[in-house]
């Protein structure tokens, strides 16, 4: 606000839950009983569109061909493919010619489709923050949308593979810095000299401050990048404490990011439980997939 040259603005801020969504998770014991769980979800969940969403490329493309083959209207978006091809991908389910769209985390920014009644998150996503906002894109039309999570152990890690990857290794921030202390002044000259791929180079280099490749500097990176890490880490705890937990998913998601939030009565857990309060149902709530 300071920044913008703001005088005593007025500050909105909307919850993070919509009253029409409705949260679930189902526990699967292997992929089979996900598929299962998945299928379920489409025959249960009639009418407009929906969106599921996968941790890798691999998984998209193995669900696309699966739904395809099972003659339901599907596309696909991520990165891997061309920009053409994605675009037209998107353009298919945006026009409604196709029903499900199977996506990375990709198929993000600037969807706004007003008739999806569900998301489905087929894999472990790597927090609460990024289950929230892709399960978010459900319902915006106001109407009631299920957001379902599907479950398995396993999943896991996907997650805590990409975290291990996400940041740059001490090793690599040392060799980078000593690279810098040489001829090597940019990204291409230091992957050049270390080894070390030129997207892992650039990271250490845009997080290195005036003092360059000072071994202060250094250091200081190592600890910025730990802590980065152990943040991301509490952020994947606090997604498998969702879906472990047997209390209500809307207070379980409102406790997280400071709401004060009540029993919403119609997600999965309240059901079970039998907790006070109801806002609607989108369904008959069936059983765990196994």
């Amino acid at each position: 606000m300071t920044a913008l040259g703001l005088r005593a603005p007025r500050t909105v801020r909307a919850s993070v839950l919509r009253p029409n969504l409705e949260f679930e998770v189902v526990r699967t014991v292997s992929e089979m009983s996900k598929e299962a769980a998945l299928m379920n979800v489409l025959d249960e969940t009639r009418g407009g569109s929906g969106i599921v969403y996968a941790a890798t490329v691999k998984a998209v493309d193995a669900l696309y061909g699966w739904l395809a083959a099972a003659g339901v209207p599907v596309a696909r978006y991520h990165g891997q493919m061309r920009p053409d091809d994605r675009e037209k991908s998107r353009g298919c389910f945006m026009r409604g010619e196709v029903s499900l769209m199977i996506a990375t985390k990709a198929f993000g920014m600037g969807i706004d489709k007003p008739d999806v009644r569900f998301v489905v998150h087929a894999q472990f996503p790597d927090s609460l923050e990024s289950y929230v906002q892709e399960a978010g894109r459900a319902g915006r039309d106001g109407a009631p949308a299920r957001c379902v999570l599907l479950y398995r152990l396993e999943d896991r890690r996907v997650q805590t593979f990409f975290l291990a990857r996400k940041y740059p290794a001490r090793a690599d921030i040392e060799r980078v810095c000593a690279a810098l202390g040489t001829d090597a002044r940019d990204a291409p000259s230091v992957a050049a000299a270390t080894g070390i791929p030129m997207r892992r180079v650039a990271a250490v280099l845009a997080h290195l401050g005036p003092e360059g490749g000072a071994g202060a500097a250094a250091a200081a990176l190592v600890e910025r990048f730990a802590a980065l890490a152990k943040r991301d880490r509490a952020r994947l705890d606090a997604m498998a404490h969702y879906a472990e937990q047997t209390g209500c998913r809307v207070t379980a998601i409102g406790t997280y990011f400071g709401e004060e939030t009540t029993a919403c009565g119609d997600c999965d857990a309240c059901a079970g439980l039998g907790c006070t309060g109801s806002r609607r149902s989108t369904r008959s709530h069936t059983a765990n997939a196994v």
